[in-house]
């Protein structure tokens, strides 16, 4: 499953535009979308990026873990990780693309259960985030 370029062409063509910049939020957000020099979207080129690493770093290629990003918005996710993966959480959710059983199945971990973990232990305690993550937890 992992490294598949297959699966990351398929998902780019089939959601070619930037799915993340409408849940970004936050001073972090508005420093990076200004340092990459743009105020309205579409802010460039989109490209296809792994929500969550599983175990010792690997980046699987499965379709709810994938989400299609302005370079902008690739950027905060990795300055921002966990406020990241919320973000594209919540965002799968919404467009009604996230499988929760079919990643346990195939990473063998639950990322809702880590998401709300790192509300629960102030790991993410940006209002913003904290809320997006209440909406996940009560999705399931």
């Amino acid at each position: 499953m992992a490294g598949n370029r297959i699966i990351r062409r398929e998902y780019l063509l089939k959601n070619p535009g930037d799915e993340l910049e409408g849940n970004l939020s936050g001073e972090v957000w508005e420093k990076i979308r200004f340092a990459w020099g743009y105020s309205n979207p579409p802010w460039g080129s989109e490209v296809v990026h792994h929500i969550y690493n599983t175990a010792l770093g690997s980046k699987n290629d499965i379709w709810s873990l994938l989400i299609t990003v302005s370079p902008a918005a690739h950027d905060f996710c990795h300055k921002c990780p966990k406020h990241g993966v919320v973000a594209c959480v919540w965002t799968k959710i919404v467009k009604d693309d996230f499988d929760r059983e079919n990643i346990v199945e195939l990473t063998g971990r639950d990322l809702i259960d880590r998401i709300v973990l790192w509300r629960d232990t102030a790991e993410v305690v940006h209002p913003y985030y904290v809320e997006l993550i209440d909406k996940i937890e009560d999705s399931f």
